[in-house]
């Protein structure tokens, strides 16, 4: 028993790939988290237990407030194999899958296109455009 680790090289997912029996209770990451049926497929005892009911109403309540407590409950309670900590970005990843899915733009008597990097901590930003001339131009910007 124990919560899904974010990666396969975790010591944990190796047991569980060597084990001779494994029994799962887990969520897709795409399974939405606020919903009953995937908060029950991750914990079987979840109507039967009031405490637990309790404390993953309380999870979710924080979670649809705060980023950093989704995350936790995504891997802790919806047992996901995701990291318990928020990464603070700009575009979360299945926004970005989301939009990949749309394929790509068409050129409609556009000028340019804009690329942007937004960097955080000590990472560097930039900024590109290609305009249809051919030109490129770039900006680069150190913290």
């Amino acid at each position: 028993m124990g919560t899904r680790p974010a990666d396969n090289g975790h010591l944990f997912g190796k047991l569980l790939e060597r084990s001779p029996y494994v029994q799962i209770h887990a969520t897709p990451a795409e399974a939405p988290p606020f919903h009953k049926r995937t908060i029950r497929r991750a914990n079987p005892s979840y109507d039967r237990l009031l405490s637990l009911h309790r404390q993953i109403a309380e999870d979710i309540e924080n979670a649809r407030r705060d980023p950093e407590a989704l995350a936790s409950l995504r891997a802790l309670r919806l047992n996901q194999g995701v990291d318990d900590v928020a990464r603070s970005v700009l575009v979360e990843a299945d926004t970005w899958r989301g939009a990949l899915a749309l394929g790509e733009p068409e050129v409609c008597s556009k000028v340019y296109t804009l690329g942007l990097d937004l960097g955080q901590n000590a990472a560097m930003s930039a900024a590109a455009a290609y305009f249809y001339d051919g030109r490129l131009d770039a900006l680069a910007c150190f913290p």
